[in-house]
């Protein structure tokens, strides 16, 4: 049986652990065939309530809420003009018409790790909005939000409003890079998200991320932290592109092997020479 309350207030006095929430719906048949959806659950569809929809700006942030679709977030010029690696991360996703459906808090609670909207939130410090049945409202980072794959922190009689963007305080080059089998519609052998700040010379700031090498996407701190102060230079990267193989895990799957993996993801990081216009002067 499929649900279509007419607002919020109808939404929670039906959401429990029985009833399953979509919105676009695009993964639906995918999860019930391999055994991730229950044959006797019912859906609640989001499609009539009209107040999910949007994108706002607000004072320091960006919220998407969990209505609107990849291709809403690919037409929104303030996403364009704040947050370009989650242009691109999303352009990524599926094809235009899993995009016009798909939304990216969809995206956030099916809890792929090779989600690359999830990547550049992670990069973003993007923060869910949950509601429960009650009304009672919280905040969780995306990044403990998601516990494992296909997992995550959401109870039975909780739903993801939004997820919210802060506005960055520093000038990030941002960039995302994704290798797949193929070039379009591929779920990724390995994928990076970067944001990087440099002061004259020197890297003053660094966020990295992978996807498709761990349980979760995993950022990596320990690089990031070693990043700081370094000049931005070719021994720099070659040096960070080292701590990337030894941190990220893989696993072998029918898209890859682990050790493929693991030297795709240096050789990600060994690219920014060029993307960086990087020389070794």
């Amino acid at each position: 049986m499929i649900y279509f309350p007419n607002n919020e207030k109808e939404l929670r006095g039906i959401i429990g652990e029985k009833n399953i929430i979509i919105s676009g719906g695009t993964d639906v048949m995918v999860r019930r065939r391999i055994g991730k959806i229950d044959e006797s659950s019912d859906f609640i569809s989001l499609d009539k309530i009209k107040d999910l929809n949007s994108i706002t700006e607000e004072k320091d942030g960006i919220r998407i809420f969990c209505r609107a679709t990849h291709s809403d977030i690919l037409d929104s010029l303030v996403i364009k003009n704040n947050f370009p690696i989650l242009i691109d991360a999303v352009s990524e996703i599926g094809s235009t018409q899993i995009r016009n459906r798909g939304s990216l808090v969809g995206n956030v609670v099916n809890a792929s790790p090779a989600g690359d909207g999830i990547l550049a939130l992670f990069l973003l410090d993007a923060i869910l909005e949950i509601v429960n049945s009650e009304g009672d409202v919280k905040n969780i980072k995306v990044e403990d939000f998601i516990t494992g794959p296909g997992k995550t922190m959401l109870q039975s009689n909780e739903y993801v409003r939004s997820v919210k963007i802060p506005f960055l305080n520093r000038e990030y080059h941002q960039m995302f890079r994704k290798i797949g089998q193929r070039k379009a519609m591929a779920i990724s052998i390995a994928s990076m998200g970067l944001l990087i700040e440099t002061r004259g010379d020197k890297i003053s700031d660094l966020r990295i991320a992978f996807g498709s090498v761990a349980p979760k996407v995993l950022r990596l701190y320990k690089a990031e932290k070693e990043a700081f102060g370094r000049n931005l230079d070719l021994n720099t990267v070659r040096y960070l592109s080292n701590i990337v193989f030894e941190e990220v895990s893989p696993i072998d799957d029918i898209r890859s092997s682990a050790e493929y993996r693991r030297k795709v993801c240096r050789n990600l990081v060994l690219e920014l020479e060029d993307t960086l216009n990087i020389n070794n002067n």
